[in-house]
């Protein structure tokens, strides 16, 4: 009996290419294909960058998207999908085992990424505010104030859609002989940030300088033939990162406001550098670090298949903070009078 012969399975995201390139360095593989004579083989190998690959990846490469990945799927489950890639980014073993470089880079889904990290941020520090704004009411009351319950309601609501209003909210009666100006959203929410848009728009520059650093390893970037289009692929999904460290100082503005209701005798110790403050923005500093390390050595060794990924991605973070000192350094010194 003849058996029939094997087929592609037709699916609507999953076409044959018309020119089979290497996932890594976009060389064509059309001529090993044309040597084929009686049999595929399951495996290839790049004569351009050495990289081994599977050949259903390289004719098929829309074959297995990841079913979380913001790139791929229906616009209907977008929201869905950008919160599993922000949770996913926290694991990047599993992140870049899922996505790999045959999966086709679609640049629109990939910009769209960054906007709904920008929303889910703002979401955060909307809740954060909130919250803070109903801790300050808590401490005025202690203080001897008087909370007046539908404008405090007002004030919560106005804070959480908010957050960063300088409108001073009159929800408090100040007991006699006293004065009192109210306290805005921009307030509450400065206060709970303290340093962390500093550290956050540091480590945020120095993620795309970290990208920009593997031109800075010409031996270990040109052995590899990485193309510049998956090095972007991992700086724009390594933004997901920022969102645990607007949360990480979003944490220790609300400890410290709890702090001060609890010990006030002591309060002004939150504040200061030699503080639970001061240490937790130390310690947010060497847990953003490592985060960003880990993140670009499992986007180097997993994604991009290249050799070291431990020392490439320290490597990178470290050239680009100090990079950032250098340039701070400039400044200061420019701005210095002679």
């Amino acid at each position: 009996m003849k058996r029939p012969a094997a087929t592609i399975p037709e699916r609507a995201d999953a076409t044959v290419v018309d020119e089979p390139r290497c996932p890594r360095c976009g060389y064509q593989q059309r001529g090993i294909i044309e040597a084929w004579r009686e049999h595929c083989p399951l495996e290839g190998v790049c004569t351009e960058c050495g990289l081994v690959f599977e050949w259903r990846n390289v004719l098929i490469p829309s074959l297995d998207p990841p079913p979380w990945c913001i790139e791929y799927g229906r616009w209907k489950k977008v929201p869905w999908r950008v919160a599993r890639t922000i949770g996913l980014t926290f694991r990047p073993w599993k992140f870049w085992s899922g996505l790999q470089m045959h999966h086709p880079i679609r640049p629109g889904r990939l910009l769209l990424y960054p906007v709904g990290l920008a929303l889910f941020c703002y979401l955060l520090i909307a809740i954060a505010t909130g919250l803070g704004m109903v801790l300050a009411m808590v401490d005025s009351a202690q203080s001897g104030f008087t909370v007046r319950f539908p404008q405090a309601l007002y004030a919560v609501l106005h804070a959480v859609v908010l957050p960063f209003s300088d409108h001073a909210y009159d929800f408090l009666s100040p007991p006699q002989g006293r004065w009192f100006t109210g306290e805005s959203a921009a307030d509450i929410s400065h206060e709970l940030l303290s340093s962390g848009p500093l550290w956050i728009t540091i480590f945020a520059c120095a993620h795309f300088l970290a990208a920009a650093g593997f031109a800075l390893l010409p031996l270990s970037r040109r052995k590899a033939k990485v193309r510049w289009a998956h090095i972007g692929r991992a700086a724009v999904y390594g933004l997901g990162l920022i969102p645990v460290a607007i949360f990480f100082f979003l944490l220790i503005g609300l400890l410290a406001l709890a702090g001060d209701l609890t010990i006030v005798s002591v309060s002004h110790l939150w504040y200061g550098w030699r503080g639970p403050t001061g240490f937790a923005h130390l310690s947010g500093f060497c847990i953003l670090f490592l985060l960003h390390v880990v993140w670009w050595s499992f986007a180097t060794s997993r994604y991009m298949k290249m050799p070291h990924g431990w020392g490439v991605g320290l490597s990178v973070m470290v050239i680009s903070l100090l990079t950032l000192l250098l340039i701070y350094l400039m400044y200061f010194n420019y701005l210095m009078p002679t």
